[in-house]
């Protein structure tokens, strides 16, 4: 499994979720699949498989290559594809902004990118259910950095 990370060009979208992830500029995740598409939650058109070059015009893009037998890997690409096409959950990016962090802005028929991500890692057992820290509170930052450390850890590779 390969996770990229993505920061995005300027604009208002970056300015804010850089607020919210303490001056971090990743602005997005999605997963890599075998075949080299890229499967993710976007504002527009909600959850996609899309081709590399989709998003011209970001910054920079990080990849962390997460280690997986190949089951884990199949359930992780099975929960992904079965949620194709489900709508983005604008609204929850609220959920991440001060005031607002003691609501759950959630709808739980729409994602965001994270929150959908790290929800495909705990479905297929790479991550573990947190009861304190719910992963529709993962930012970007967040699983970039729990991700790329508990592989450094291991043994896996990071390429940035």
């Amino acid at each position: 499994m390969i996770l990229r990370f993505v920061e995005q060009p300027p604009g208002l979208f970056k300015r804010l979720i850089g607020l919210a992830q303490y001056g971090s500029k990743l602005g997005h995740v999605d997963a890599v699949t075998p075949d080299g598409t890229y499967i993710g939650a976007h504002l527009r058109g909600g959850v996609q498989e899309l081709r590399p070059g989709y998003d011209a015009g970001f910054k920079r893009e990080l990849f962390v290559n997460l280690r997986a037998p190949a089951e884990q890997d199949a359930v992780f690409f099975a929960f992904l594809r079965s949620h194709l096409g489900e709508p983005y959950d604008p609204i929850s990016v609220l959920y991440f902004w001060g005031p607002f962090a003691s609501f759950n802005w959630h709808d739980p028929g729409a994602w965001e990118c994270a929150q959908f991500i790290g929800t495909a890692l705990i479905a297929c057992g790479w991550l573990p259910v947190n009861k304190e820290v719910p992963v529709g509170r993962l930012t970007p930052r967040d699983l970039y950095w729990l991700t790329s450390t508990l592989q450094a850890m291991f043994g896996g590779g990071i390429d940035g």
